[in-house]
């Protein structure tokens, strides 16, 4: 059982008797609480004398945090929730809807009829009605709040904070659900600490919310019982055992290294200046001055160059129109300049009705000064500027091979704006969708790329850039797809002309299988020294690691035209890929359609070449050893090139049109896009039958796909599938 205890940072605070008996009204038979919807709540970090810890959670790296809290607040009271979903949906699980209606009763010091007053969202509404409250309404602002007991919001602008703290100060309670993470995720260029207003509301509380999910694993929920708080929990022990340099063992040093990170990047200036001021002070000492490296990461070891990283990154992101000096990682990645390389004006074209990233052949050298001009109708159109290719934040990850923050991002509302990037990289206007026509925008002061555009530059254009930039990157354009890549490799290429249109031949293959009319943009791929996750992955841009071979490949004629490249056809698979056919479990199976589709008919591949997962030795041996087990379902889930090999086999009975025609299918007017996974097999069985006009649904049911009775009454009206479909699966009934 939680053991009450002062934080002690000095204030007012309430006894600890009466936090004791406020935890105990407040988790009176309540175990364990979920956020409804399958949704991962952040945590709470405790900053402050009166909050009380709640629901105990757990980060992805085994450190404590909080789901729920509650505290006092001069004459009021607050009980806050790290999810919108747990007022926003009344479909309450495990003791969720018990916590609510204690902090209801709580929060309204016992009224037997309170008066809720909800803040704009209906659906917080109906999840206090389903409570049972009988006195529920619903306002459009914050005006009149004295005439209610308790306000129940999911979310605050800044400008509505102080009229909240005033009617709690007073006496009034407060239900709040808030998200870091989904801010963070909607909004991945802002500086979360002073742009995420509801940590300004909840740091006056005693407690604000890390940028990050906490780990929704575990199948009890966030537990209501556990014991007194772990070392390095509460941020004044976090910030007291850095002071003195005593971390504690590796468990202790880990807590604390989370409690400072989730401090520092998430609290707003403004709250808890002394907590500040502490942070700075640790960020000042000289063994804070490492700069993080391949060779040498940032990681839990040297706590103070974390923190001192991580309150530069939150500095430069709070105000990055002003022209700021190079910063001293900036060598590690994106990498510097050339000295002596003279800055350049380009005048860019800029065709408005394709959105996202655009090109421009300008470089940004770190801590120089960069001016973007526009027309006043360009103005009014959302454009933007970006400087850096790289698309990974690495600030939630445990280590840093390089600086975890090292592009920015601009909103061109005006006709003149000038900045400096602490990082510098490759200068882009991103281009939001629904605009039509062109505009032309001036770069003044970047310095010239490398920029091959297929159809416009010739190679010997290519390889003077090459020789004479000072510019450590540069790109391959194509029609459809785009290569960003150190100057280095691109030296070496002698044919950037056939490199772009060897991409552009797997993109329209791609386009091709997927079914799309057109495409929204150019796809793009950029290297980094550090990933948040792997050696590749999709998005926008693809991203691999710089040292990877997959990346080598992608430059490099020879090994394109030898077929090698897997990894690159996998991750640009992954951003043609649909739910629509893709249940639980296939999301790695049904991307390497794409990945063996791009191979045949644009490399010319032999698919069951022994060099390739789906060689026809390995998927012998993988489908004897799976039907020795027992041919269970969930195995052949977990092997993803078992679950390949019976869409291979689709592919080589009946040709590459049955997914081509299969997956139009899903595209027709009034076709059916089915979200749950049996509803997704179900729909794909029938479709995938009626293209080839065999019954698909005896095939899947072979291969242990769990189908319906209806589903398998309605392929049986056609022949049957080839029999090399369910080759070598006769053996014994499949076990699902």
């Amino acid at each position: 059982m939680w053991v009450a205890a002062a934080l002690a940072v000095g204030g007012w605070a309430a006894s600890e008797a009466d936090r004791a008996a406020a935890r105990a009204a407040l988790v009176e038979g309540v175990s364990a609480i979920d956020a409804p919807g399958g949704g991962v709540p952040g945590g709470y970090i405790l900053i402050g004398d009166d909050v009380i810890p709640l629901a105990e959670c757990r980060n992805y790296d085994g450190t404590t945090a909080f789901t729920a809290v509650a505290a006092f607040y001069g004459r009021g009271r607050a009980v806050l929730l790290a999810h919108p979903n747990f007022l926003s949906q009344a479909d309450f699980l495990k003791d969720t809807k018990r916590l609510l209606q204690n902090a209801v009763s709580w929060t309204a010091k016992g009224k037997s009829a309170p008066r809720i007053a909800v803040l704009r969202d209906p659906t917080v509404a109906r999840t206090f009605t389903a409570l049972g409250c009988t006195n529920v309404t619903r306002l459009a602002g914050l005006v009149g709040l004295d005439a209610y007991d308790v306000l129940a919001l999911n979310s605050i602008r800044r400008e509505e904070i102080p009229a909240v703290l005033a009617f709690v100060e007073k006496g009034g309670g407060l239900v709040h659900g808030s998200l870091g993470w989904g801010y963070m995720y909607s909004n991945p260029n802002a500086c979360f600490a002073e742009s995420f207003a509801d940590n300004r509301l909840m740091g006056a509380f005693g407690a604000i919310m890390g940028s990050t999910g906490v780990n929704r694993m575990p199948a009890g929920g966030f537990t209501t019982d556990f014991a007194a708080l772990c070392a390095g929990t509460t941020v004044d022990d976090a910030l007291a055992r850095a002071e003195r340099g005593a971390f504690g063992d590796k468990a202790v040093r880990r807590q604390v290294v989370k409690t400072l990170f989730e401090l520092a990047n998430g609290l707003p200036s403004g709250v808890r200046p002394d907590l500040h001021a502490r942070l700075f002070a640790l960020a000042a000492r000289p063994e804070a001055n490492a700069q993080p490296s391949p060779e040498r990461p940032l990681d839990a070891e040297l706590p103070l160059a974390r923190l001192a990283v991580l309150l530069r990154k939150n500095a430069w992101l709070a105000c990055p129109e002003k022209v700021w000096p190079a910063d001293p990682a900036a060598s590690v990645y994106p990498g510097l300049t050339r000295p002596g390389t003279p800055s350049v004006t380009r005048m860019v074209p800029v065709d408005l009705a394709v959105p996202r990233w655009h090109s421009t052949g300008v470089y940004a050298p770190a801590g120089q000064a960069l001016t973007v001009r526009i027309d006043a109708a360009a103005a009014k159109l959302g454009l933007k500027v970006r400087v850096g290719s790289t698309a990974d934040d690495l600030s939630g990850l445990a280590e840093w091979k390089r600086f975890p923050l090292v592009t920015v991002t601009l909103p061109l509302v005006k006709s003149e704006t000038t900045f400096a990037s602490s990082f510098g990289g490759l200068v882009y206007v991103v281009v939001p969708d629904g605009c039509a026509g062109a505009t032309t925008v001036e770069l003044d002061g970047g310095i010239m790329a490398p920029w091959f555009r297929l159809g416009r530059d010739t190679n010997a254009e290519f390889a003077r850039q090459c020789a004479e930039t000072g510019a450590p990157w540069g790109e391959i354009e194509g029609e459809d797809f785009i290569v960003t890549a150190e100057t280095v490799g691109l030296r070496r290429v002698a044919d950037p002309q056939w490199i772009a249109s060897f991409w552009d031949r797997v993109l329209k293959a791609d386009q091709e299988l997927a079914g799309w009319e057109t495409r929204r943009s150019p796809e793009r791929i950029c290297a980094d020294v550090q990933l948040t996750a792997g050696w590749l992955h999709s998005g926008y841009p693809l991203m691999s690691h710089i040292n990877a071979a997959h990346f080598d490949w992608a430059i490099d004629q020879a090994s394109l035209a030898a077929g090698d490249c897997w990894g690159v056809y996998h991750e640009i698979g992954h951003n043609h890929q649909s739910r629509d056919w893709t249940p639980e479990g296939t999301g790695e199976v049904t991307v390497n359609i794409f990945t063996m589709y791009a191979l045949e008919t644009v490399v010319g591949a032999d698919l069951r070449d022994a060099r390739y997962p789906c060689g026809a030795e390995k998927a012998r041996r993988r489908v004897a050893e799976w039907v020795k087990r027992g041919r269970r379902f969930q195995d052949w889930k977990n092997d993803y090139f078992l679950a390949l090999e019976m869409y291979l086999r689709i592919k080589e009975a009946y040709g590459w049109d049955a997914y081509k025609k299969t997956f139009a299918r899903y595209r027709l007017p009034g076709a059916k896009h089915p979200r749950a996974d049996a509803d997704i097999w179900n729909t794909f069985a029938r479709e995938l039958s009626a293209t080839v006009e065999a019954d698909m649904a005896a095939v899947l049911s072979e291969w242990s796909i769990p189908l319906s009775d209806e589903t398998r009454s309605l392929c049986a009206k056609f022949p049957a599938a080839k029999p090399s479909l369910t080759e070598g699966l006769q053996t014994g009934a499949p076990a699902r």
